[in-house]
């Protein structure tokens, strides 16, 4: 019973070798358009940062930083692939189909095909959570563009009106200071290295640099 047992499953090997070897091929195609679906996200995410448009450069490249297994990871079910592909047509093509070598083939189909379904679960979720931050980051890009674009004439402009004020005036310095630390902000949140808020209250930020640069254009036209 035993024995013909044994025979009935060696003798349904190959085909249950060469259905493993379906699934291993169309596991390995998902892999890759899910690694290029990530790749395509992440070079669009990185090519957002370091603009000095105010986007948060340090929280993304963290992000990253984070992740940096996912290529590992890829590439070493890719090249497992590989060889399992290639001990199947060595087995096949050279040493005849023999039946001796096809359980340690079967076993290690198994597990890349395991491995590739938990590796192809995380690639797919990593891919989502950058395409969210994606979408975070033109959302903001747009919220923050022309709120930039106001305070930078505004703090031009009180540059402008402070020149005009007597260097004896009274409070004149007082001003200037707070002026230099208003634009000191504003170059700090342009060039993205305010990482100690999330991304949501960064245009807050930029109001709050908004309003201290109007207060002082207040004091500044009383001096005239």
């Amino acid at each position: 019973m035993w024995g013909r047992q044994d025979k009935k499953d060696g003798d349904g090997l190959p085909d249950a070798i060469r259905e493993q070897l379906r699934e291993a091929d169309a596991l390995h195609v998902a892999l890759g358009i899910a690694f290029d679906r990530y790749t395509e996200v992440r070079a669009a995410v990185e090519e957002m940062l370091d603009r000095g448009d105010g986007l948060p450069a340090k929280p993304e490249r963290d992000f990253f930083d984070g992740h940096s297994g996912m290529r590992e990871a890829f590439t070493e079910m890719a090249t497992t692939y590989v060889n399992a592909r290639g001990d199947y047509s060595y087995f096949n093509l050279v040493t005849g189909n023999t039946p001796e070598p096809l359980p340690v083939l079967h076993k290690d189909l198994s597990s890349l095909i395991k491995s590739s379904k938990r590796t192809l679960k995380n690639l797919e979720r990593l891919a989502r959570r950058v395409e969210r931050r994606h979408k975070r980051l033109l959302d903001l890009h747009s919220t923050l563009e022309p709120i930039r674009a106001r305070i930078h004439v505004a703090l031009t402009a009180a540059a402008h009106e402070l020149a005009w004020v007597h260097p004896m005036t009274s409070g004149r310095y007082t001003l200037e200071t707070r002026l230099n630390a208003a634009a000191d902000e504003l170059r700090e949140l342009d060039a993205g290295i305010v990482v100690f808020l999330p991304a949501m209250v960064i245009p807050d930020r930029y109001r709050d640099v908004e309003g201290t640069i109007a207060k002082v254009r207040e004091e500044l036209l009383r001096m005239r």
